[in-house]
């Protein structure tokens, strides 16, 4: 891996996700809605050239008093952030609704208006009557293992964006097994329960979470769970590391990127092993220059190196870029 491409996807992996996204979770969606409703599309029209009208008849009010119908506006035509004009009548739809001036409105730009699938709004209901914060993180942990993929998929969201508390022995259970399909299946999702393993602080999962990393194929996957390791105990990381230790050159190498990102106090001895290991000119060359670049001096590897894979290694250690990485509060 690159040295710019790791620094940068360690950057990214300790941030929360955009706020287009956060702002469309489940979650806050209730909890910003004045109303929720169930609501079946009666009408659709093109009132004027500029604007189209959607009209609805309540079927469940699930927060506020919304009036047993109303109606909305938007600009006409199809376009981000607009909700009407792809309902038809006789549609059943979840709205989360606010005020803007008198008439009600679809909130997050347009998509605060879904498919009022029965798990989704079951799903809806259970948040809003959650009575803290600590209940609702509980709530989404145990959602991780959902059938429905859309309450799935945004409970791992909405906690990725969030502080959460410690989960409970279900919400343990709930995250470390939606983290094994999602590295056995791959999807979207992994990034997210990967933050939020990070956030609430799941060490036991450190074994796993290095056997994955250093066995796949897939680079971007190695550079994220990298990213995340980075942010749990080295101590607990480097000793799941030598108890997984891998035999081939490509795993080596997903073993040196793995130590670039712990402290060199943690890395040393399994650096020293890569660079001993004699396999491949490419490990040792790596494990060099990960050396380097945490301040190990030149002389210490010129009776170790030839000089032509000392002189690659220096150059590389030189080339990589000197970005101090802050690590980012997760408590308030």
């Amino acid at each position: 891996m690159k040295p710019m491409l790791r620094s940068l996807l360690l950057l990214l992996a300790t941030v929360p996700l955009t706020a287009q996204d956060q702002a469309s979770t489940l979650s806050l969606l209730s909890g910003a809605a004045e109303a929720v409703v169930t609501a079946t599309v009666t009408g659709s029209e093109q009132s004027t050239p500029e604007f189209l009208r959607a009209s609805f008849r309540v079927d469940t009010v699930l927060k506020g008093e919304p009036g047993p119908t109303f109606s909305m506006l938007e600009p006409a035509g199809a376009c981000c952030g607009r909700a009407l004009f792809a309902l038809q009548p006789g549609q059943q739809v979840l709205l989360f609704l606010h005020h803007r001036g008198p008439a009600w409105h679809v909130l997050a730009d347009g998509r605060g208006a879904v498919p009022a699938r029965p798990a989704v709004v079951a799903h809806v209901r259970q948040l809003l009557g959650s009575a803290d914060d600590g209940a609702r993180a509980q709530l989404l942990f145990a959602a991780l293992l959902a059938e429905d993929s859309r309450v799935r998929a945004d409970a791992a969201l909405a906690l990725a964006n969030m502080v959460p508390p410690a989960p409970d022995a279900g919400g343990q259970l709930g995250l470390a097994t939606a983290l094994r399909a999602e590295l056995a299946n791959g999807s979207a999702l992994l990034p997210s329960l990967l933050q939020t393993a990070a956030n609430t602080g799941q060490h036991q999962l450190v074994p796993e979470l290095v056997l994955a990393c250093l066995s796949t194929t897939w680079a971007d996957r190695a550079d994220l769970l990298a990213a995340t390791l980075a942010r749990m105990p080295a101590i607990a990381v480097t000793a799941a590391m030598a108890d997984h230790w891998p035999d081939t050159t490509a795993g080596c190498l997903r073993a040196a990127d793995l130590l670039a990102v712990l402290p060199l106090s943690h890395s040393a001895p399994l650096l020293q092993r890569l660079l001993h290991d004699g396999r491949s000119a490419k490990v040792t060359c790596r494990a060099a220059t990960v050396l380097l670049e945490q301040g190990v001096p030149r002389s210490a590897f010129t009776d170790l190196l030839p000089p032509p894979l000392l002189d690659a290694a220096v150059r590389a250690a030189a080339a990589a870029p000197r970005l101090r990485l802050v690590r980012p509060r997760t408590r308030p």
